[in-house]
């Protein structure tokens, strides 16, 4: 059986109490892999592991370039690298600043549907300007499933907003109801083999 397995999460200003919010309501026993792009400064140390880590049961990290993908992990990235998230590893990428930023979202959800198809699961949280939802495009048009906090409630709601107006996001939900979502999303058997495009 084929399910949704594969969350890609990215989230800019005001992102990061959202994540550690969603973390906590996460269980140990997911049936997926996550995988996170916040904005920070290619310059700056990131201790976005250390907080999810203390926030929820699920272990985060910042993975090496080619480790495998595990179930029941957080894969967060790095600053200044691209997290590009392939079949059964992981590639950190110098390739050129996107939106300003690297690590950016979209090429991280590019990757993903590129790799898994419909078993993938989009979330774009709290954020300014609109990265992401070029890569949700990506990811809805492969038959995976787009996620957007509501703005209503997001600290910088125009990542999100973005997502919405480009008709990006089959499910629009507050934080508070954001975990039950992605517990029946994972749940879901999408039908056959992942339509994941090999040559992109």
């Amino acid at each position: 059986m084929v399910t949704r397995d594969i969350i890609v999460i990215g989230a800019s200003a005001g992102g990061v109490e959202a994540l550690l919010q969603l973390a906590a309501g996460l269980p140990s026993d997911l049936g997926a892999s996550l995988f996170v792009t916040v904005h920070f400064p290619r310059t700056s140390e990131s201790v976005l592991p250390q907080l999810l880590n203390r926030a929820g049961p699920l272990p985060a990290l910042h993975p090496g370039d080619g480790d495998r993908i595990e179930r029941h992990c957080i894969y967060v990235a790095p600053p200044d690298r691209h997290l590009l998230v392939m079949s059964d590893d992981m590639r950190l990428s110098r390739e050129p600043v996107e939106h300003g930023h690297r690590p950016a979202i979209d090429p991280m959800f590019r990757s993903a549907a590129l790799a898994h198809g419909n078993r993938v699961i989009g979330v774009v949280l709290s954020g300014n300007q609109d990265d992401g939802t070029t890569g949700m495009q990506a990811i809805v048009t492969r038959g995976g499933v787009g996620v957007a906090q509501d703005p209503d409630e997001a600290m910088y709601p125009s990542m999100p907003g973005s997502t919405i107006a480009h008709g990006m996001a089959s499910h629009v939900v507050a934080l508070g109801d954001m975990t039950t979502l992605l517990l029946r999303l994972v749940g879901e058997e999408v039908p056959g083999a992942a339509t994941a495009d090999k040559t992109g």
